[in-house]
């Protein structure tokens, strides 16, 4: 019997302002994004989760995250090689983090975002 392994990963990429992601995944230099893909070429799921990514509707982000990182292998201090990681469906969710609520949550006159 095969076996799939599913993995959930809080990668807390996301940025303070529109777009910022989208900048830092735009070169294959971001030191928090390396970080990040090669974790997950190590633990290497079938099917990923990943969580805390600035949500773009376009799917921008997630495309230059899979292209210049999940796609580029590296080495280990031990010398092991490791491949690449290829995940070629993915599914945005919107989110509604930032998103002003429009309701007094904290009751003291403040219009808290979620």
């Amino acid at each position: 019997m095969a076996s799939i392994r599913f993995a959930n990963f809080n990668a807390s990429l996301n940025r303070n302002s529109a777009g910022e992601l989208i900048a830092d995944l735009s070169a294959p230099d971001d030191e928090q994004a390396q970080s990040i893909a090669q974790i997950i070429q190590i633990v290497n799921p079938d099917v990923l989760l990943i969580n805390e990514f600035d949500f773009d509707p376009d799917g921008i982000a997630q495309t230059l995250f899979g292209d210049n990182y999940l796609s580029v292998g590296y080495s280990l201090p031990t010398g092991e090689e490791k491949t690449s990681v290829e995940y070629p469906f993915f599914y945005l969710a919107s989110s509604n983090t930032g998103v002003a609520s429009g309701f007094d949550l904290e009751n003291n006159s403040d219009f808290l975002c979620l």
